[in-house]
């Protein structure tokens, strides 16, 4: 549309709104109080499949995952410290069966609704759980970037 130089039309400038008003956060404050009339294009409905590729879930993670590893100080350990695994996957609400379908597909985890936003996180926090089955899975199921230190790191 830019590059047809739509934008610079009234009619092209509100089809952009109405673009950006159905992506992500939608429109801002200040743009739905200037622009009230503009509706959001309406999404497609994404199918969930029957079954999960392990290639398309390590692709998936490295531009939506993350890996985090927490140090808790704690007498109540050895070291006077805790070690915190954890493993996120945040998406839009709309993606909320889809997330939940992980858990059954990596045996482990849960989805959380998060608070106040549209979305939520599968999340794997048990330590068990991401040493005996996340990380095999992203040594089985590479993962090509920047993410990969993450995961050497938890190895």
């Amino acid at each position: 549309m830019i590059y047809r130089k739509e934008h610079l039309t009234p009619e092209g400038f509100h089809k952009i709104l109405a673009i950006k008003a159905s992506i992500n956060h939608g429109l801002s404050s200040s743009l739905k109080e200037a622009f009230p009339d503009i509706t959001p294009v309406p999404r497609p409905t994404v199918k969930l499949p029957e079954n999960i590729d392990s290639y398309w879930l390590s692709g998936f993670t490295e531009g939506d995952g993350c890996f985090f590893i927490n140090i808790i100080k704690s007498s109540d350990y050895k070291f006077g410290a805790q070690v915190r695994l954890r493993f996120l996957i945040s998406q839009h609400s709309r993606d909320t069966e889809h997330m939940k379908s992980l858990v059954s597909y990596l045996g482990c985890g849960s989805y959380h609704p998060s608070k106040g936003r549209d979305c939520g996180e599968f999340v794997v926090t048990g330590f068990s759980d991401n040493v005996e089955k996340i990380i095999p899975f992203f040594q089985k199921y590479k993962l090509h970037g920047s993410k990969i230190i993450i995961l050497f790191i938890m190895c």
